[in-house]
């Protein structure tokens, strides 16, 4: 799972832990070779559905393959919780508009710097080859 997905699981632990109904799903996460029999067993062996969810994104999601958060997103659409995913989406794009704003801004500003050197270099580097004609 990508770092930025895994932010996201962890920024939106409370929300999740009380809007995912988990047990759906385990089982959609499961045919898609997401979870093992022993994660599914894990999980549903959980005394409340928040331990459940807690457990899920926490610990077997992140340690479950690079598919993992956006095979997640599709269980809650194919389980009719798409209001969670829907949520998920809607911060990740948030999330990843200000990691491209961040870059820009670093762009613009390396772009200031290299144009802003010749001016400061050149009269320096010009004063010898001028005392030479």
């Amino acid at each position: 799972m990508e770092e930025i997905h895994k932010e996201l699981l962890r920024e939106n632990f409370t929300y999740l832990k009380e809007n995912v109904n988990p047990f759906r799903v385990i089982d959609y996460l499961f045919e898609k070779i997401i979870l093992t029999a022993e994660d599914v067993e894990r999980l549903k062996k959980k005394k409340t559905i928040s331990d459940t969810v807690e457990n899920l994104v926490r610990v077997v999601l992140p340690r479950s393959g690079p598919d993992a958060f956006s095979c997640f997103v599709s269980a809650l659409n194919e389980t009719k919780q798409s209001y969670v995913s829907e949520f998920l989406l809607d911060k990740e794009k948030h999330k990843q508009q200000k990691i491209i704003e961040g870059m820009l801004y670093a762009i613009l500003l390396t772009a200031a710097v290299l144009l802003f050197i010749p001016f400061v270099c050149l009269p320096g580097c010009l004063l010898p080859m001028l005392h030479e004609i």
